[in-house]
């Protein structure tokens, strides 16, 4: 589960990468338009701990807390037009075309004008992945590094767990 980030604090205070996608998932108060699944990118960044989105599903501006979101993880859940499947052993990618409830038109392998219509259910068992699909971090390796800090500096707050998480992602896309 993606964590929302700490209060009442700015993008560049947090580490925020802004050229990703964000959802929410808070429980403090939010934007009345706006509702916990909903994604968003960045419209304009203010420097602020509030700044303007665009909610991706209809294109509309909304202010929003940056301790309601998190980044949007790529899962089957939000799989849009445009995202690549990457097979089990990686050597095959198929490009997603649309998708309609739980069936997602993809091209057929090495055939780019070629529809394929298939559940998703069966692209998991199948072993298909999303490009780009976060693996979820083992909270005991956190704990541990987490422990390592508290150990060397007697104190760990939220933020600095946020930043080794965001160590460990720059780490892992190397």
């Amino acid at each position: 589960m993606p964590r929302t980030f700490e209060k009442n604090k700015n993008a560049e205070k947090l580490g925020i990468d802004t050229s990703k996608k964000f959802i929410i998932i808070g429980t403090g108060k939010i934007n009345s338009s706006l509702k916990r699944g909903d994604i968003l990118i960045i419209a304009k960044d203010d420097h602020s701990s509030c700044p303007l989105f665009i909610r991706i599903s209809d294109g509309k501006e909304h202010h929003e807390k940056w301790d309601n979101l998190a980044y949007a993880e790529k899962i089957w859940d939000n799989l849009e037009v445009g995202d690549v499947l990457i097979s089990e052993n990686g050597l095959n990618k198929k490009e997603v075309l649309g998708v309609c409830g739980s069936v997602v038109f993809t091209t057929r392998l090495g055939v780019k004008k070629c529809c394929f219509g298939v559940d998703k259910e069966e692209l998991i068992k199948d072993g298909w992945n999303i490009e780009g699909m976060e693996e979820e971090y083992e909270d005991n390796l956190v704990d541990e590094i987490m422990d390592v800090f508290n150990q060397c500096f007697g104190q760990g707050e939220l933020y600095l767990k946020g930043n080794i998480i965001n160590v460990l992602d720059k780490y892992k896309n190397k």
